[in-house]
């Protein structure tokens, strides 16, 4: 929605993978091979968006850094776990490594490069709190994912698990009640 080629950059991408995207989008950004983009912007102020990074992004990094790196190379059939970190070593970058995280966890957080570039973008040109960017950009998959993992986080509190909250999960996260069924069916009824 905000941006146009002068904001993003293709670096360290597989040649297919440019030339899909210049095919599609004739001239639609500039590509960089290996490490040739690191040389032009500053380091102290970019940030590498990696789920398995220690450290969570905060509002306040969305705000401060100018250059976010965001790895395309998630892949839901054939998943690469640390394929980021792996790149950051590779390429022997000395920036930040942050993870996009809700309350602490990745679970349900989105990882598609589009939502993932809108969540900093709102965050950043509209104020919006970081919490309430990925909530509006999660999928109604990535919603269902994170109720599951609230509820599974209850019960191993063992305190009492009810439909009642299963609902107040669902408000929290901006999920029609129509998916209630789909949510109760995906767990166990034990105590409900």
């Amino acid at each position: 929605k905000a941006l146009t080629d002068l904001h993003i950059v293709l670096s360290s991408a597989p040649r297919d993978v440019v030339s899909k995207v210049n095919e599609l989008i004739p001239n639609a950004c500039p590509s960089y091979s290996s490490r040739e983009i690191y040389e032009y912007i500053d380091l102290s102020r970019t940030v590498l968006l990696d789920p398995y990074a220690e450290e969570s992004l905060t509002e306040n990094d969305v705000r401060s850094y100018d250059f976010f790196i965001i790895g395309g190379i998630i892949d839901r059939l054939f998943p690469r776990p640390y394929a980021s970190y792996m790149l950051y070593k590779m390429l022997s970058l000395d920036i930040a490594r942050k993870g996009i995280r809700l309350r602490g966890s990745a679970v349900g957080v989105p990882s598609e490069i589009n939502k993932i570039i809108d969540i900093v973008l709102t965050v950043r040109l509209e104020g919006i709190e970081l919490e309430k960017a990925i909530i509006a950009n999660m999928g109604v998959d990535d919603k269902i994912a994170r109720i599951l993992h609230e509820i599974e986080k209850l019960k191993k509190s063992r305190e009492k698990l009810s439909v009642d909250y299963v609902r107040e999960l669902m408000a929290v996260y901006e999920l029609d009640d129509k998916y209630l069924p789909r949510i109760l069916s995906r767990i166990s009824l034990g105590g409900i």
